[in-house]
């Protein structure tokens, strides 16, 4: 979904504030959502739309990948757009920027520019391995399942090691086992590889490494900025206060939860 909130017109919610709802909620990964579940959906993250969707890889068949999409209002349960686009699973991106494109003009913004389908992009791995044992070590993740985590984001690193927010992932997952060195070591991998994506990304990397290398003000200083390109997500706004109160800025983090 990286893809729809290009240009900032869209605010999307985290993947982590989605997760934290799932779990809160009892909704599962699957599964149609009626309009008890949109209502929450609604209530909790005050989210007017929402997309969901599965995907199908079939054997033997020319294009394997099938991705179903479906546009929904949590208000009403109306269904703005259902979509299914087909192809390989080489063309995931190409898949995604089609998807993406269209959900926006359901929602009457632009498509998507290059620039934008280029940071949707630098958020997965470049190869389709990375990208499931990345993508399967973030959903342990936000299960706080630290250990199995860690074991499918060390091999997404080490499938491409150049992809920063698989080495963020990792570290937050060390971090969570109580293993401080390699989780700064993977935290500063991640800082390193950040060079080319956005600020956002940037300085969460830095953030992140900062906060685990106890370097508190500055980590606040560089949080503070990713709370603020997020146009005050809750799980960042989450982040921040709990980095203010590690560096004793209790009263800043008063006010950033408050």
């Amino acid at each position: 979904t990286a893809d729809l909130g290009h240009g900032g017109s869209l605010r999307l919610v985290s993947s982590d504030d989605v997760a934290s709802m799932r779990r809160d909620l009892g909704l599962g990964m699957a599964g149609a959502l009626g309009p008890a579940e949109l209502d929450q959906i609604r209530r909790r993250l005050g989210s007017e739309w929402v997309v969901t969707g599965s995907y199908l890889l079939l054997e033997g068949q020319d294009q394997p990948l099938r991705v179903d999409v479906l546009l929904r209002h949590t208000g009403t349960g109306e269904t703005r757009i259902a979509v299914t686009r087909r192809g390989r699973q080489k063309d995931l991106f190409t898949l995604a920027d089609s998807l993406a494109g269209e959900l926006r003009q359901a929602l009457g913004k632009p498509a998507g520019q290059e620039t934008g389908q280029a940071e949707a992009r630098s958020a997965m791995p470049a190869s389709l391995e990375a990208q499931r044992l990345y993508a399967e070590g973030l959903e342990r993740l936000q299960r706080r399942d630290a250990l199995s985590a860690s074991g499918r984001l060390e091999a997404a690193v080490a499938a491409d090691p150049t992809f920063s927010p698989g080495w963020l992932a990792l570290a937050r997952s060390c971090e969570l086992l109580g293993f401080e060195r390699r989780a700064e070591d993977a935290a500063l991998k991640a800082v390193q590889a950040s060079s080319g994506l956005p600020e956002r990304q940037r300085l969460e990397a830095e953030a992140t490494y900062l906060r685990i290398a106890r370097r508190r003000p500055e980590a606040t200083d560089r949080m503070r900025r990713v709370y603020e390109l997020s146009h005050h997500a809750f799980q960042d706004g989450l982040t921040l206060g709990e980095t203010q109160i590690r560096a004793g800025q209790n009263r800043e983090a008063l006010a950033t939860l408050a």
